[in-house]
């Protein structure tokens, strides 16, 4: 048989015990419940549970299918933006062993990426949009009355065209513009 009290130095460690063999336990340092949070990678957890990263652009919580495809399931974790590591928090899927990169939110400025791990506005999305409401309205506003909104429609550089609404004369404007337009 084994004794607890054998893995444990102090009644405070709060290591969740697990088996090792035949009559062995041992006190996981990665794995700790303080009666309250249960702490991954953190011995001290400061909510219900806390995962800890101990790596670099790691994935820390997979939920996966018990069916077929395999190796097919839902990941959040941590990626770089490309200069920064671990900069970008990831939710995406796992596909047939390859990990696919869905919605990521940049730390450092909060601006969300969809298809993109460096978003540059507040919401960046890379790939086709649809929208569909029956009947429905798509509303564009300015933080400011009497601003002006746009609909840019552009190629790199911003050469394209636009559909702007000017708040202070209450009209539309329809145009191009070239990569000297502001």
């Amino acid at each position: 048989s084994v004794d607890v009290s054998d893995f444990m130095t102090n009644g405070s460690d709060n290591r969740v015990l697990t088996a090792t063999g035949t009559d062995a336990m041992n006190a996981e340092a990665n794995l700790v419940f303080d009666g309250t949070n249960l702490g991954i990678g953190t011995t001290s957890p400061d909510y219900p549970l806390d995962i800890a990263s101990t790596a670099h652009n790691q994935d820390l919580l997979r939920l996966s299918h018990y069916t077929a495809p395999t190796q097919a399931g839902f990941m959040i974790g941590f990626n770089t933006d490309g200069s920064i590591d671990s900069n970008v928090i990831t939710m995406g899927v796992e596909y047939s062993s390859t990990d696919y990169d869905v919605i990521n939110i940049q730390r450092s400025t909060r601006n969300v990426g969809i298809g993109t791990t460096n978003p540059s506005t507040a919401l960046d999305v890379v790939g086709d949009i649809t929208l569909t409401k029956d009947n429905g309205t798509i509303h564009i506003k300015s933080a400011a009355v009497n601003n002006s909104t746009f609909i840019r429609m552009a190629e790199d550089g911003f050469q394209g065209g636009f559909i702007k609404y000017d708040g202070s004369d209450n009209k539309f404007i329809i145009g191009t513009h070239n990569a000297a337009d502001s």
